[in-house]
């Protein structure tokens, strides 16, 4: 993924309301995204095609420690 900013989820989407309009995707095979809950200010990783949440984080920081393990490498971190 790479940097990230916790102001680039701070934007709600409005074709998704209550959501953040920024989602960062895992890689491809893990068909996984990252983004905002905005209504409970928690994080999200999400299934891109279901929408299911596989998980849910307090914090930008855990989310992103997640991210790490999932994708087997630490190659996103917070600015």
């Amino acid at each position: 993924m790479g940097r990230i900013r916790p102001e680039h989820f701070e934007t709600e989407d409005n074709a998704n309301p209550g959501y953040s309009m920024t989602e960062y995707d895992l890689y491809a095979k893990l068909g996984l995204t990252l983004r905002k809950n905005i209504k409970r200010d928690q994080y999200e990783i999400i299934g891109i095609k279901s929408r299911k949440v596989h998980y849910t984080f307090p914090d930008l920081q855990s989310a992103v420690d997640m991210c790490n393990q999932l994708e087997g490498e630490d190659n996103t971190w917070i600015e």
